[in-house]
């Protein structure tokens, strides 16, 4: 697979690829290790090829995208069965990506290569419009106050765009630790907002049993969880099995992770975040921040037009990468 990658330039020392990044995990970020705890495990449908996942708190269900050419589709999910509750067919030209919610009522679902983000009405699943952008799409998650989109590409930077246009409204975040290591393969990522002031982007790394804890403002990755146990039992079937799926809940301050093709989708808790290891059995309810992350207003309206082209590139259906000595093939 083709990836960007434009260090940023920095006044300490120039940012450098991160080597090593296909070890299990990688270890080598200057970045601490999150405690988390694992509180509750639900059903997941074992076929689904996960590349985004959030919370709808008005449902009180999981909207997820699935990817794979012909098999893509856009799924509102029940909780705590695990059960499809609705399901909307992706053109089998393209395969789905990160997915977002905006303004409560419009999903938007990014593609692999097709270089389209596809929109849709929440209520109904029906396709309202497609916007283009530049390269691939891989995650998608709301800033808190609705003004921007963060937006991954597989790359060590995370953009930060228009939700109706997806052009660039702010330089794009340069994801690294503290020693300035540039960290790729930036994946599923979703925003969690905590303390009533504190807001971070989390996201999966791809081939990685972690999820970073990145500041939005700086790029910085405070520190990362370490899902290593969980992701090397879902990947004994097949090593494409891999975690990507952040799914938050803003009301009662509950955290879900998941992974392609995974049979499990698990509730954590987190330390410092919404779990207090002095006081474990404190409610873990809380309210959210009333404004956090991005800037500015709130955007208008979606888009309501379809291209309706159906020129979409295809490209190859998967990536071959040789990870280590395995000698596999792995799907983004």
């Amino acid at each position: 697979l083709a990836r960007s990658d434009s260090p940023k330039p920095s006044a300490k020392r120039p940012m450098r690829p991160l080597r090593g990044r296909y070890t299990w995990p990688n270890t080598g970020w200057s970045a601490p290790v999150t405690p988390l705890h694992i509180v509750n495990q639900h059903p997941h449908d074992p076929a689904a090829f996960l590349q985004g996942l959030l919370y709808d708190p008005e449902s009180d269900t999981f909207y997820e995208s699935t990817g794979l050419y012909g098999h893509s589709d856009l799924r509102e999910v029940d909780i705590p069965s695990g059960t499809v509750k609705r399901k909307k067919l992706v053109d089998s030209t393209l395969f789905a990506e990160g997915l977002t919610l905006f303004n409560e009522t419009t999903l938007i679902q990014l593609t692999w290569q097709a270089k389209k983000a596809l929109y849709y009405d929440k209520k109904t699943l029906e396709l309202t419009g497609t916007v283009p952008y530049i390269g691939q799409g891989w995650g998608l998650t709301t800033a808190v106050n609705q003004s921007l989109l963060y937006f991954t590409d597989g790359s060590n930077q995370i953009r930060r765009v228009h939700p109706l246009t997806l052009e660039p409204i702010l330089p794009p975040l340069t994801v690294h630790d503290a020693d300035n290591n540039t960290i790729k393969d930036l994946n599923e990522i979703e925003l969690i907002t905590f303390g009533n002031t504190t807001t971070e982007i989390w996201a999966n790394v791809w081939l990685q049993p972690v999820v970073l804890r990145i500041d939005p403002e700086s790029g910085l990755v405070k520190s990362y969880l370490n899902l290593s146990d969980i992701s090397t039992e879902q990947r004994k079937s097949d090593v494409n099995n891999v975690l990507n799926g952040v799914a938050f809940d803003p009301v009662r301050n509950r955290i879900w992770l998941s992974g392609k093709r995974w049979n499990t989708l698990i509730e954590i808790r987190v330390d410092g975040v919404n779990y207090d290891p002095a006081n474990p059995n404190a409610s873990n309810d809380a309210a959210p921040p009333k404004d956090a992350g991005g800037g500015g207003g709130t955007a208008d309206a979606p888009p309501v037009s379809d291209d309706g082209d159906g020129s979409m590139r295809t490209g190859v259906v998967v990536g071959l990468i040789v990870l280590g000595t395995l000698g596999v093939g792995l799907v983004a």
